[in-house]
Formats: structure tokens, sequence, C-alpha cells
């Protein structure tokens, strides 16, 4: 990743609720968005899954704490009436505002995450 290529899907406790240990964690990762607080925590989770992979385990701290880096919104996920979770981020796929074409998808896909997380 790298540029302007910023496609905020997924808020940290949703992946989390997803991750069944598997290789899903940290592919779904780069649609994360991070709020401010959850990066020392995040940088612990994915340094802890980066460790389980032979290659990275000598640099899985450094490396979470890149990804982290480029994780964190300015903003913040907040939960919008008839809709579920927005963000005002830009970029954010959830950014209702900018976007209010995107907001049937932006609900179904909150309705969609709700099932997947119970």
């Amino acid at each position: 990743m790298g540029g302007h290529f910023e496609a905020w899907f997924l808020t940290w406790d949703e992946l989390r609720a997803l991750d069944n240990g598997t290789e899903l964690f940290l592919l779904l990762l780069p649609m994360t968005g991070l709020e401010e607080g959850q990066q020392k925590p995040a940088e612990a989770l994915i340094s802890q899954r980066l460790g389980q992979i032979p290659v990275f385990t000598a640099m899985s701290d450094y490396i979470a704490r890149c990804i982290v880096s480029g994780l964190v919104i300015e903003g913040e996920y907040t939960q919008a009436d008839g809709i579920g979770i927005t963000c005002t981020q830009n970029h954010c796929v959830r950014n209702v505002e900018k976007h209010p074409r995107y907001r049937g998808d932006v609900s179904k896909l909150n309705k969609l995450l709700l099932r997947l997380m119970k």
C-alpha cells in the first residue's frame, strides 16, 4: 500500500470479531481503520500474528508499528440512525457525508457485519 490508497472498511472491533486466528486477519488488516487509543493493542496483536510467520518473526514488532501508522484515522467511527456505523474520514468507504449515494450500501454492509460478528 502506498500513496493515497485508503479504503477503511472495517473498524478494529469488527476485525477482531471476525478474527479466527487464521491469515484472514492479516488479509483484512489493510482495510481496517484504527481510532485514537487503539494503536498499542493493534500493534501487540499484529506483532503476535506476524510472529507466527517465520520470515517475519525477528522483525514483527517493527513491522507492526509500521502497519499501524498507516491504519490510524483522524476521525472516529460513529453510529448513524438507519445506517449503522459511519465515518467522516476522507477515503473511508463508510463516509456517507461525502458520498451520500453509498448510504444504502453502507447500511447493507453494517447489517452483514453484525450478522457475521454474532
